[in-house]
């Protein structure tokens, strides 16, 4: 489940960037299950690839507000220091909530449908 605090932190930098005409289609933000984190999508341009990376928002917003007079620079420079970070690993899945054979023999043919 996606943190409150870390939805409402992506959202809010999302808007910056936005605001900057960065937008969705160059950096994108979104919330995660730990408070304190968000997640980065952006374009590698170094790399070609589509790139999912953890991040700190409140050291991106201390990092974004010097250099919010120059945002195709501040995008380039974000990018570069984008491209440093692991990529982040896959959300965990939930698995299995019952084996076939640990569900009740009669009436939970509702579970098995």
């Amino acid at each position: 489940m996606i943190n409150a605090k870390s939805y409402i932190d992506a959202r809010n930098i999302n808007d910056v960037l936005s605001k900057l005409g960065i937008g969705p289609w160059h950096v994108h933000a979104y919330g995660t299950e730990m408070e304190d984190r968000i997640v980065v999508q952006y374009k590698s341009d170094d790399l070609g690839e589509v790139r999912q990376v953890m991040a700190e928002p409140r050291k991106l917003i201390a990092w974004m507000r010097p250099r919010m007079t120059r945002p195709g620079f501040m995008l380039h420079e974000l990018k570069e220091i984008l491209d440093r970070k692991p990529v982040r690993p896959a959300p965990p899945q939930q698995g299995v909530l019952w084996r076939e054979e640990e569900l009740p023999p009669n009436g939970a043919q509702w579970l098995r449908d």
